[in-house]
């Protein structure tokens, strides 16, 4: 009995040391592979670091011949992880002296992405005529993105007047795997931000881009807001509604600022009853950038990520007391030095922002029955020049 105890036993532990070495071996097997894609990762990035501080044109880095071992897969202390998402920052300027314009705003850009591993991209648009025809600029930057995406699982999309106030904060926070583009909703007005934008590599991101790029060849001769106009509409084509017919009246009648927030209006309660399943619209103070002259300049870290400011509204707000020194910021332990009197309150910043949201909330009510108005009114002409029915009868 006690022989056949010591044989069970002596079976048992032989099986339990191969097992041992059967997940050893695969383990092993794994962290090489992983381990070899990280060296690769490694020299990319030194690569890439190299670049950051330059405008790159098409010929200097080609995002199509971008290697997938560009992003960067980092090991825990304890255990591997799955290797990062390849996340990249465009910004796609007119011309290379445009940089200087937005010196600031880019640079903080370019001191986070080397801070979180992301690589920045500034491509110029007159490298990309062949390939993106558009004339417009606001136009040709989607198709480039499209071209670029093909490199990344990610991409923020960003105009070049936005710039980071949150060094700390980060994009994936802000990604859904279910969807393939992320827009977020302007807080003082009622349009979809055309000027920046999560997109996912999918087909239909491509799909989406190249067919916003090339709204440029349908506009109606209108004041149609240029790719801010367009995005409504081809946001909507992509679950068609039958109330996009009105929709399209009044972006054909649309002659200042005014007239086409009637048209945004329109778009945008569409959007409440039907959206595409590829696309979410992130609403007020959701997104992670917002106009920073909405507070003038202040801003608090628990809320906020990065500000915009276009040149139509103010210049763009330098939250920092000193510069960033791009040679340092792809220190972890890198803090910026950020304007003390910039930073108020949580709830200081929160209620002022819901005094915006309030009043351009009732604005919208406003157009929205101004909207319906017209409807009724158009409904009632129609029937009179057609039957010949008293408008009394309506």
């Amino acid at each position: 009995m006690l022989k056949k105890q010591l044989l069970a036993g002596a079976v048992l532990l032989i099986g339990a040391v191969n097992m041992f070495y059967y997940y050893l071996e695969g383990y092993l097997i794994r962290f090489m592979q992983m381990y070899e894609s990280t060296q690769s990762t490694f020299t990319m990035r030194a690569t890439f670091s190299a670049s950051f501080s330059l405008s790159v044109g098409r010929e200097a880095l080609d995002p199509e011949a971008m290697p997938a071992s560009a992003a960067s897969a980092d090991f825990g202390p304890n255990d591997l992880q799955i290797p990062a998402l390849k996340i990249g920052i465009v910004t796609v300027l007119g011309a290379y002296g445009d940089r200087a314009k937005y010196q600031t705003a880019m640079s903080t850009m370019e001191c986070y992405a080397l801070r979180h591993n992301y690589t920045y991209l500034v491509l110029i648009a007159t490298d990309y005529r062949k390939e993106c025809a558009q004339k417009d600029v606001t136009f040709q930057r989607h198709c480039i993105v499209a071209k670029a995406l093909g490199s990344f699982d990610w991409i923020l999309f960003v105009d070049a007047d936005i710039g980071v106030v949150n060094e700390n904060s980060k994009l994936e926070k802000f990604l859904d795997s279910t969807k393939d583009i992320i827009f977020y909703s302007r807080f003082f007005n009622h349009e979809i931000m055309a000027g920046s934008y999560l997109v996912k590599r999918s087909e239909f991101s491509k799909r989406f881009l190249h067919g916003w790029a090339d709204y440029e060849f349908s506009l109606p001769k209108s004041f149609h807001g240029r790719d801010n106009g367009a995005i409504h509409m081809w946001v909507v084509k992509q679950a068609p509604s039958p109330d996009l017919e009105e929709c399209e009246e009044l972006w054909n009648a649309a002659k200042d600022y005014t007239s086409l927030s009637y048209y945004t209006v329109c778009c945008r309660q569409i959007l409440q009853k039907a959206i595409s399943p590829n696309i979410k619209i992130l609403e007020k103070g959701q997104g992670w950038a917002r106009d920073g002259w909405l507070t003038n300049g202040h801003w608090n870290p628990e809320i906020d990520f990065m500000q915009l400011d276009g040149p139509q509204f103010f210049p763009w707000f330098d939250t920092l007391s000193s510069p960033v020194i791009i040679e340092e910021c792809g220190k972890e332990e890198l803090h910026w030095n950020h304007d003390p009197h910039l930073i108020l309150s949580k709830v200081t910043i929160l209620q002022h922002l819901d005094k915006w949201k309030k009043f351009v909330d009732k604005d919208f009510q406003l157009v929205a029955e101004k909207i319906r108005g017209r409807g009724r009114s158009t409904k009632a002409n129609t029937l009179v020049s057609r039957h010949g029915v008293s408008k009394n009868d309506i």
